[in-house]
């Protein structure tokens, strides 16, 4: 992983040359893809495995992306100052 990009690469076996194909699911030969991550994952902590074919990638949030609360005061001390809002 550079820059919040991820290169995944990948090479199929090679198919055995006594045997006969008749259908074949997978692709055989070499393969890369490129997967730009936003900026809210936490890279740091990105896991990555290969199973049953399939190579899965997993990212946490980034603490910073998630929602937090924000408190909201009112200077105005004055009673003349104060609105209400009807919603």
């Amino acid at each position: 992983m550079e820059r919040n990009v991820v290169n995944v690469r990948a090479e199929g076996s090679a198919l055995d040359g006594e045997k006969e194909m008749l259908v074949a699911e997978r692709p055989r030969g070499a393969f890369s893809r490129q997967l730009v991550l936003g900026d809210n994952l936490d890279t740091e902590r990105i896991e990555a495995g290969y199973a049953a074919g399939v190579p899965p990638l997993q990212s946490p949030v980034a603490e910073q992306a998630n929602p937090r609360k924000i408190e909201i005061t009112n200077a105005s001390h004055d009673a003349h100052d104060r609105q209400s809002i009807t919603a």
